[in-house]
């Protein structure tokens, strides 16, 4: 009896711990089961807690979140269950009910790539490569969904180029640069195609303009 009054406790207790405490650390548990069960259940809870405005992840909420998701793919070992994981995870963007959690979400993602891309050895660039190439795509769908909107493809071109795209940046992450340089536009071709009218076209390639003109 002990036992099940501590767990319910815990369970009342944890509701706001759980990403950054409890459910990030099963992200990365050495037991394939649990991982693939916290990556469940941080999928339902994103969709849960962004119902209600006043449960709304901050930005350091998102990247304490992120943290797990990335090492929880440094840990997936096949293939197969690799290309699932990197859709899976670049598909919740869609699970966000508020556009502007949305947001920070894909800024989060692409924030960590960026920090952690350094640390890639050889035999586990090709699946983070994967990774980076459909949460690009994903970004695309999300702004696709939202009408190609000027104000929407201008906050995601600025969160690119702080986080990635800066013409004088983070040298660590040259690799990341190239790499998201290589597929943006057939990744844009791929949601776009071409129903994606030229203005649109030339703001969402405005962070590469950026580059050649300011670059050193």
């Amino acid at each position: 009896m002990p036992r099940k009054s501590n767990d319910n406790y815990e369970q009342q207790q944890t509701g706001e711990l759980e990403p950054e405490r409890i459910l990030v650390h099963k992200l990365v548990d050495s037991s394939k089961a649990q991982r693939s069960k916290a990556v469940e259940r941080l999928k339902a809870w994103i969709h849960a807690r962004t119902l209600n405005p006043t449960s709304f992840f901050s930005y350091d909420d998102l990247i304490k979140i992120w943290k797990g998701l990335y090492y929880n793919m440094w840990m997936a070992d096949k293939p197969v269950l690799q290309d699932e994981l990197a859709a899976q995870i670049s598909s919740w963007i869609h699970e966000f009910r508020d556009n502007e959690q949305a947001r920070l979400y894909i800024d989060a993602g692409f924030a960590t790539f960026a920090r952690e891309w350094w640390g890639i050895d050889r035999w586990r660039l090709s699946k983070f490569m994967t990774f980076v190439r459909y949460f690009l795509r994903e970004s695309f769908v999300f702004l696709k969904n939202l009408k190609w909107l000027k104000s929407d493809i201008l906050k995601f071109t600025k969160m690119l180029t702080k986080n990635v795209l800066s013409p004088n940046g983070n040298r660590s992450c040259d690799g990341l640069k190239l790499h998201i340089t290589d597929i943006y536009l057939e990744e844009l071709a791929k949601v776009g195609g071409i129903a994606l009218k030229p203005k649109r076209l030339i703001r969402l390639l405005s962070p590469f303009f950026n580059i050649i003109k300011t670059s050193e």
